[in-house]
């Protein structure tokens, strides 16, 4: 299954593991399809829905494989505040009004929440500079780490701003630590520290921002 924003427009790629090529390939529906009979052509209308993909090889063996494609929004952020004086800082109160969001990071000043509409304590006489990140977690978070340049990385896409206080960590099914980001790179390509190829399955990832964390799950396949 594949989890896109609305305004994307994507690849799928059918990878043919066994048979004698050349191959032949049938697309259906062919709704939004760049082309129906190659092995990687582009979604340009992009909806919710189910393709079937059969393949042919030379000697007239097929084979059908479906993938689901699932469709979310973009989220924006946008935020209303009021300041509440008082004899020695000010109250300031933050009101989260982004759309299609399903987590959010406050950062104010030194401090930070993961609240939906935190409150603060800001100094008198100081600049103090408000930002808001929200992120909208994908249903399902799938990827194919097979060398292709198609969907080898499992990433966040993070300002740069949000990438020096962000760590990315991944864990197999028993919790153990298999990768975990470092500098500015936070994203992960199917490898444990060692180096190896990560066995096909379900990880478990921590995304820290700061001290904020937020958790799920993501599915390697080859």
């Amino acid at each position: 299954d594949t989890f896109v924003c609305v305004e994307d427009g994507f690849t799928v790629t059918a990878i043919p593991r066994f048979g004698n090529p050349p191959y032949q390939y049938n697309w259906s529906p062919t709704d939004g399809l760049s082309d129906t009979t190659i092995g990687a052509p582009q979604i340009l209308n992009v909806k919710p829905t189910v393709y079937t993909i059969i393949i042919t090889d030379s000697t007239g063996c097929s084979d059908t494989a479906t993938i689901e494609v699932g469709v979310g929004v973009k989220p924006e952020a946008n935020f209303e505040y009021t300041v509440v004086p008082t004899c020695d800082n000010a109250i300031l109160k933050l009101s989260n009004k982004s759309s299609n969001h399903s987590a959010q990071y406050w950062k104010v000043g030194a401090d930070s929440s993961a609240e939906e509409n935190p409150v603060f304590t800001i100094p008198y006489g100081e600049d103090t500079k408000v930002e808001l990140v929200v992120l909208q977690q994908p249903m399902t978070s799938v990827f194919t780490p097979n060398n292709d340049r198609i969907n080898d990385w499992f990433e966040f896409p993070l300002e740069q701003r949000m990438e020096q206080c962000t760590e990315l960590q991944i864990y197999n099914r028993w919790g153990q630590l298999v990768h975990q980001s470092e500098d500015i790179f936070h994203s992960w390509d199917g490898r444990t520290v060692s180096g190896q190829e990560a066995p096909v399955g379900v990880y478990f990832y921590v995304l820290k921002i700061n001290a904020l964390e937020w958790k799920g799950s993501v599915t390697l396949l080859r």
